[in-house]
C-alpha cells in the first residue's frame, strides 16, 4: 500500500479527486471545507489541522481534538448539533443519511429524536451540490464551540497536510491558510541563517559580567532587523555566560559530545527557551516587564538538540523541550517569568 506524503499538492490533488469525481460537487466541496478551515483559523488558528489519512482512506478537518468534516470516497460526513439541523431533515431523503458515534449510516429522521447532543450528516456525491450549502451555518457554529472546548494534542500537529492546503488554494485560486504552528515552523526554517549568525556571535562573544547576568530580565527590550525583517536584539555575551555556567554541557543530556571550538571548548550552542521571536518578546515585555533574551531564558544545549528542537519530529521536540522545561522552570519564575509546561509547548 502506498503510504501518502502529506506535504505533496501531487497526492492531495489524486486523493480528493477520486473521492470525488465529479468537477461541481467537487468544488461545492473544496468551497466549503475551505470556508470552514478559515472560519476556526480565525478563531483559534493554532487548534486545527486538515488531516490527510497516510493510507488515503480520508480527508479530516480537526478542531480542538474533534473532528468536524470528513471526506470518503464518495461522501462526506458534517457534523452538527441536532437541534440546529432538524428543520432542515423533516424527511427522509435518498443519498443523505446520519451516524451518532461509531453507528452509522442510518436514513431514518428517527435519528435526529435520539438522546444525543452531536450528528454526523452524511451527504453522498449527487447530493452535495444541492445539500452542503444548507449545512454551513450549523457547522460552522459545531466548530466555534470545538475550537474553544477542547485543545489540539501535540501529536496530531504532525498529522496536518500543507499538500491539501496547497491543492485547496490552487483549485479555488485564493489562499488559505495553514494553523499557525506550521507557518511558525516554515518561518523558523527561513531564520537558519540569522541563527547561525547568532551562535557565531555567541562563540565570539565575552561571558556576561555576574552584574549583567543578573539585570538581563529587568533590561529594556530592544528591536532591531535581521534576514526576516524586524528581530529582538540579543545580547551574546549573556548566552556565552549561560554556556558558560553550564560548564559546556547538553542540559538535554550532558553525555552529549561535540567537536572543539576555536577556543579549545566543546562546541555547545545557546537556545532561548521561551522563543525569542518578536511576538514573544513583546507579550512578555508587556505582561512582565522582563526581557525574555535574558540569562533564566537561555538554556546551554548541543547543536544536534538544538536543531532537534526546531525542525525534528513533534514527538521528539516535546520530548526535548519538557526536558529542558523541567530543569529551567524554576529559574523562569524566580526571574519574574512564570510559564506552564503547555504554555512553552504552545510557542513551538
Amino acid at each position: 500500500m502506498r503510504i501518502i506524503d502529506r506535504n505533496s499538492i501531487d497526492d492531495a490533488r489524486r486523493i480528493i479527486e477520486n473521492f470525488i469525481p465529479d468537477d461541481e460537487a467537487r468544488t461545492a466541496l473544496l468551497e466549503f471545507l475551505a470556508s470552514a478551515i478559515v472560519y476556526a483559523n480565525s478563531i483559534n488558528a493554532k487548534n486545527w489541522n486538515l488531516s490527510l489519512c497516510k493510507t488515503g482512506l480520508y480527508v479530516r478537518l480537526n478542531i480542538g481534538q474533534k473532528y468536524s468534516i470528513q471526506l470518503e470516497k464518495k461522501h462526506i460526513r458534517i457534523l452538527c448539533f441536532k437541534d440546529d439541523i432538524k428543520s432542515i431533515f423533516t424527511h427522509p431523503i435518498d443519498g443523505i443519511k446520519f451516524g451518532i458515534g461509531k453507528n452509522h449510516g442510518k436514513n431514518q429522521v428517527d435519528y435526529l429524536t435520539a438522546p444525543v447532543n452531536v450528528i454526523a450528516v452524511i451527504i453522498k456525491q449527487n447530493k452535495i451540490v444541492e445539500y452542503l450549502k444548507l449545512l454551513k451555518q450549523a457547522n460552522d457554529k459545531y466548530i466555534s464551540i470545538g475550537i474553544q472546548k477542547t485543545r489540539i494534542r501535540p501529536q496530531s500537529k504532525t498529522a496536518h497536510s500543507p499538500g491539501c492546503i496547497k491543492y485547496f488554494s490552487k483549485i479555488l485560486n485564493k489562499e488559505i491558510p495553514n494553523p499557525s504552528y506550521v507557518a511558525n515552523r516554515l518561518k523558523s526554517k527561513n531564520l537558519l541563517d540569522d541563527d547561525f549568525a547568532e551562535q557565531e556571535k555567541i562563540q565570539q562573544a565575552k561571558s556576561a559580567t555576574a552584574k549583567e547576568i543578573k539585570n538581563s530580565a529587568n533590561r529594556s527590550l530592544s528591536l532591531g532587523s535581521g534576514s526576516q525583517g524586524e528581530t529582538v536584539s540579543k545580547n551574546s555575551n549573556i548566552s556565552k555566560a549561560a554556556i558558560e555556567k553550564a560548564n559546556y554541557t547538553c542540559l538535554i543530556d550532558p553525555n552529549h559530545n561535540t567537536f572543539i571550538n576555536t577556543q579549545s571548548k566543546p562546541y555547545m550552542e545557546g537556545h532561548h527557551l521561551i522563543p525569542c521571536t518578536v511576538t514573544n518578546a513583546k507579550i512578555f515585555f508587556d505582561k512582565y516587564k522582563k526581557n525574555i533574551d535574558c540569562f533564566e531564558n537561555i538554556v546551554c544545549i548541543c547543536p544536534t538538540c538544538h536543531r532537534a528542537v526546531h525542525f525534528g519530529h513533534e514527538n521528539t521536540k516535546i520530548e526535548k523541550i519538557k526536558i529542558m522545561y523541567a530543569k529551567q522552570a524554576g529559574k523562569l519564575e524566580n526571574a519574574g517569568i512564570p510559564i506552564t509546561e503547555q504554555e512553552l509547548l504552545e510557542l513551538y
